[in-house]
Order: C-alpha cells, then sequence, then structure tokens
C-alpha cells in the first residue's frame, strides 16, 4: 500500500515535471512547483475520496463544473496533505520494517 502511494507521488510528480517543461523556459522555482503540484494529485485525491456523493443527480453541465471543481481543490488541497501524508507513511513503514 505504501509503495503504491509513493509510486503515484512519483508519476504525478513526473507528469507535473513535463507539463511545466513543455511550456518553455521556466525557473526552478516555478519547475519545483509544478511538481509538488503534480505529486499532491493523489494525496488530494485520497482526502476528498467520497465527499461529494450529492451530486450525482446533476444535468451535464453541471458534471462538467463539478469536475473542474472537484479537480482543483483536489490538486490544492493535495500541495498541503502530500507532506504530511509522506511523514505518516514514512514512520509507518519505518515502524513495519522493525516488525518484520
Amino acid at each position: 500500500m505504501i509503495k503504491g502511494e509513493f509510486c503515484l507521488y512519483i508519476f504525478f510528480g513526473i507528469l507535473g515535471f513535463f507539463w511545466v517543461s513543455s511550456k518553455g523556459d521556466k525557473s526552478l522555482l516555478e519547475v519545483f512547483f509544478w511538481i509538488w503540484f503534480g505529486a499532491g494529485f493523489p494525496a488530494g485525491l485520497r482526502i476528498l475520496e467520497g465527499k461529494f456523493n450529492f451530486f450525482l443527480t446533476l444535468p451535464l453541465i453541471g458534471w462538467v463544473i463539478f469536475i473542474i471543481f472537484k479537480y482543483g481543490t483536489t490538486a490544492l488541497i493535495g500541495m498541503f496533505v502530500l507532506p504530511v501524508r509522506t511523514i505518516k507513511n514514512i514512520k509507518r513503514f519505518k515502524e513495519l520494517k522493525q516488525i518484520s
């Protein structure tokens, strides 16, 4: 479980890197921001998973607005949740290593 989560962080971080590098010359800070933004996406998605179930009866335009809102919010929340989840997973991984 922990390995899979780290793999998702790395995968989306690489996607963020390729996204910003395809846009031309960027500063190191901007590249780091987009890598962090991409890597935080799975962490934010895990937090918001199942929180918006009351939107099931929306018309098509409502679904478009909802998807834009949900994934935008997911990426923003993920940026702040990523360090917390990473530290928590590292501690858990160390505990599992000591047990086995």
